[in-house]
Formats: structure tokens, sequence, C-alpha cells
């Protein structure tokens, strides 16, 4: 039914890569990416992965926390 449609694999920004290891959610070898509504985080000398309990609002909070002021631009 939905073979058209390609995998989505997104890695999470590097400032919320930094904050989910400061927070000891991930460690220093590990980075996270979203395929589909799951995140996971992946070893990059390993090569293991794992499913991260993260949701959305967390991540919305961090983002929210790092962002800077978004401004719409019309031209």
């Amino acid at each position: 039914m939905f073979q058209h449609l390609k995998e989505l694999i997104v890695y999470l920004p590097d400032d919320i890569q930094k904050i989910l290891r400061k927070n000891g959610l991930t460690n220093e070898h590990e980075v996270v990416l979203k395929e589909g509504d799951v995140y996971i985080a992946v070893n990059v000398i390993a090569k293991s992965r794992r499913v991260l309990n993260v949701t959305d609002s967390l991540l919305e909070k961090y983002t929210s926390a790092t962002s800077t002021t978004r401004r719409i631009l019309k031209g």
C-alpha cells in the first residue's frame, strides 16, 4: 500500500545531540536519528542500534531552549 514512499531517516541536529549526551540519554559514541516515528541511538563505533525512549514533547522542549528567534521572511 505504501510501497511508493521512501523510508524517511532524519538525524537530529547537533545541538540536540549534545543535549541528549549531556542529560545521559546517549553516550559520546552515539548519534540519534528518527526513522518514521521512532528515535534510534546508533553507536557509530560498534554499529549497534537501540530504540530511545524520547518523546516529541521532550525534544520540542530541548529545541525551544536552544533555538534562536525565528522569523518568516516575506519577499
